[in-house]
């Protein structure tokens, strides 16, 4: 009698959509069809559009600024950028990052940086954001800008400035992975 409920059962889940397996032995009523399963939080993928902007180490600094208007810039910083990411991925735990220069509206040039932060934290994921608008928080690896608003990661002659990076932040998209 058993054994006819039980095919029965099974006819019906054959004629339909299966969602899950059955379980337990033949005579029990354990059925695991309505069971789903739990999807666990595993990080985040991010974009972010930022625009580099010059830390002012003295105040005679202050008239240094990068041509935002010029791609060869932004190549150098690009390479700046990926450097100090290098840097910052044990920290962070961050990895699958790439950087692509894109135009802005006004004619500037900016950049989207793509990357995954491997840990669900809230608080990382804050952090490792932080990591990429505040590359060099240390103030450690400058850039050098001559007199013509030109970025070199060397310094190229006497009228070469050290100076250093930070980015403001043009939008965020996140999306989790969930596991």
């Amino acid at each position: 009698m058993v054994q006819k409920k039980l095919k029965q059962r099974t006819r019906k889940v054959k004629g339909k959509k299966a969602r899950g397996k059955k379980t337990g032995s033949p005579g029990s009523s354990s059925n695991a069809m309505t069971a789903k399963a739990t999807k666990t939080l595993e990080g985040y993928n991010m974009t972010l559009v930022i625009d580099p902007t010059v830390i002012f180490e003295q105040e005679s600094d202050a008239d240094l600024e990068i041509d935002k208007t010029n791609h060869a810039n932004f190549k150098e910083l690009k390479q700046w950028y990926l450097e100090r990411i290098q840097e910052q991925k044990m920290t962070y735990l961050i990895e699958n990052e790439t950087i692509k220069i894109i135009p802005s509206e006004t004619g500037d040039y900016l950049f989207e940086i793509k990357f995954k932060v491997l840990n669900p934290s809230e608080s990382e994921k804050h952090l490792a954001v932080e990591s990429i608008l505040k590359p060099d928080e240390r103030m450690e690896h400058p850039i050098y800008l001559n007199e013509n608003d030109m970025v070199s990661l060397k310094k190229t002659n006497e009228f070469s400035e050290a100076v250093y990076i930070k980015a403001n932040k043009i939008s965020e998209k996140i999306r989790k992975i969930w596991k």
